[in-house]
């Protein structure tokens, strides 16, 4: 009985969240659509937002196609990113050395703006897609990094104690103790670094790149084309908010007992 009226629950907040998600943007855009026509405010600052839905359907081909190279340089990027910013916490966790040489490095790297390396990454790395996902990496690493290690260092004492007084061995002290209690440390942390990574991917484009959203909309701003600038940023919104859901997913799996608690 209790996991029906679980399962119950779980159902309709999913349709609460979902009713929400389309039914606020829809009034959003309908207010917004009237209060446009009716101040006489030019197209070319604000596009009314069925313009930019027809945009959307005229132009899909092309926001499709380079939709998926900003999707592939985002999942590349925040992959990357993520390996980096697990690594390093682990590193600077378990080896005192580590954290007192790569600490002031890693937050120097966080004071500049992103966009401040980015001509220097365009010396070092040329125009290819090695160019976004190195900024995209160097945007999302440190959300991970800083949430693992929050984890990492929020471990109750009380069961470090009880798995030295087990025995355990290190490793199974890690695996066991150590990652399943800073998962939702670090789950958090991935969540920030995807969205992060997709800012790095933009700014990417924004440098070098004849492909990608972030080109469709520098392009569009060039020629004072508000409309596909809106459409891009719409269908970077829709990929961004898609991965955010299978990352949440995922964490909904693994964090079970989360649940239950």
């Amino acid at each position: 009985m209790r996991g029906f009226k679980k399962d119950e629950s779980c159902d309709f907040a999913f349709l609460e969240r979902l009713f929400y998600s389309l039914v606020c943007p829809f009034l959003f855009a309908l207010v917004l659509e009237i209060i446009l026509r009716v101040k006489h405010v030019p197209t070319y600052l604000i596009p009314l937002p069925s313009q930019v839905l027809n945009e959307l359907f005229r132009s899909r081909a092309t926001l499709l196609s380079n939709g998926l190279v900003t999707a592939e340089e985002i999942i590349l990027g925040f992959l990357s990113g993520a390996s980096i910013g697990t690594l390093l916490a682990i590193a600077i966790f378990y080896i005192p050395l580590v954290k007192k040489m790569l600490m002031p490095f890693v937050f120097v790297s966080q004071i500049f703006p992103k966009i401040a390396f980015a001509p220097i990454l365009l010396i070092w790395l040329g125009f290819g897609i090695l160019l976004k996902i190195s900024i995209s990496a160097l945007t999302s690493f440190f959300p991970v990094m800083i949430n693992l290690l929050t984890g990492l260092n929020n471990v109750s004492k009380d069961r470090l104690d009880i798995f030295k007084s087990l025995c355990a061995k290190p490793h199974q002290i890690f695996f066991k103790l150590y990652m399943p209690s800073s998962l939702p440390y670090y789950f958090a942390g991935l969540k920030t670094g995807l969205v992060y990574a997709s800012y790095g991917v933009i700014i990417g484009e924004f440098t070098s790149s004849h492909t990608g959203l972030g080109y469709l909309i520098l392009a569009g701003s060039h020629q004072m084309n508000t409309t596909i600038c809106f459409a891009s940023l719409l269908v970077l919104g829709a990929i961004v908010i898609l991965f955010y859901s299978i990352l949440e997913l995922v964490e909904r799996k693994v964090l079970y007992w989360k649940e239950m608690e």
